[in-house]
């Protein structure tokens, strides 16, 4: 076959091609998972140039729709980083009235951070009460009082020996705050 020459072996175009076939030459990771190039574009980055395009912007690479599938027109497009990210197979997909996104797409949606979101989420609390909930402002609780003495909840924390994480769980799981601090952890037993 013929080599055609197409004068763009300094594109970010031609350097993705490039890169795309030594990916899944010599990345283990590819390899084992069997991810291909299509024999349209194995061979002819032109054909790659055409069904593809130019890249939008050079922040964008190239993204596998179905990470389960090998590269090819039907299953690539341009993608951002942040898109690429949404496509991870390790991500944490969730649906809500109807619309599945990733647990990170949701928490930036409901302007939540997304270890709050999650950690709702692992906790049991349903999807609409974990979105719309605020996030409770720590800050807020300065003191308490226990006993007739007002110390900060530091203190407190301190002087029952208790975990902050496990006093915020308490709190965010609806205890009282007395309860939470004085309260004694549940020792794990074998």
């Amino acid at each position: 076959m013929p080599t055609i020459k197409h004068g763009m072996s300094n594109s970010l175009e031609y350097q993705t091609w490039q890169a795309m076939k030594q990916r899944c030459n010599s990345d283990p990771y590819y390899v084992k998972k069997g991810i291909t190039i299509c024999e349209e574009w194995i061979n002819s980055f032109s054909q790659f140039y055409v069904d593809m395009g130019d890249r939008p912007t050079p922040n964008h690479t190239i993204d596998r729709i179905n990470n389960d599938l090998g590269y090819s027109p039907d299953n690539c497009q341009w993608a951002t980083q942040k898109e690429q990210q949404n496509n991870r197979t390790t991500n944490r997909n969730i649906t809500h009235n109807g619309i599945t996104q990733t647990a990170k797409q949701w928490a930036e949606k409901y302007n939540l951070h997304k270890q709050t979101f999650y950690h709702r989420i692992d906790i049991g609390w349903d999807i609409e009460r974990a979105l719309n909930t605020p996030p409770v402002e720590h800050k807020v609780i300065q003191t308490h009082t226990i006993e007739g003495n007002t110390k900060t909840i530091k203190e407190w924390l301190v002087e029952y020996n208790r975990a902050r994480r496990t006093f915020l769980y308490r709190v965010q799981k609806g205890w009282d705050i007395t309860d939470a601090i004085i309260t004694p952890s549940r020792q794990k037993t074998r």
